[in-house]
């Protein structure tokens, strides 16, 4: 283990390289991505929310094809999944979304 003394004049060397200065600045960049990530996520759900309430759970979980007006055991016609209206009632119920 290297232990290596700090002096004023270290501290002013890093200041001068910037590399104190970068530390700083780093942590509201951090909490920056962090808080636009979340709201991100946030507006995301609650859209899939809306989405799949309108929709009285007739969303294909693949792929989020709308299946209102389909029958009640088929095959999704965006992604070929197969579905059964109440499978994904209580899929989507299970998960929060109803």
């Amino acid at each position: 283990m290297v232990i290596v003394p700090c002096t004023l004049a270290s501290i002013a060397a890093m200041d001068r390289l910037g590399t104190r200065r970068v530390r700083l600045l780093s942590m509201p960049a951090i909490v920056a991505v962090n808080s636009a990530a979340l709201i991100y996520y946030a507006v995301a759900r609650r859209r899939l929310r809306r989405t799949v309430t309108a929709a009285s759970g007739a969303i294909c979980p693949r792929c989020g094809y709308s299946l209102i007006g389909h029958d009640e055991e088929a095959l999704c016609p965006e992604c070929g999944a197969p579905f059964a209206r109440e499978e994904l009632a209580r899929l989507w119920r299970g998960w929060g979304y109803l």
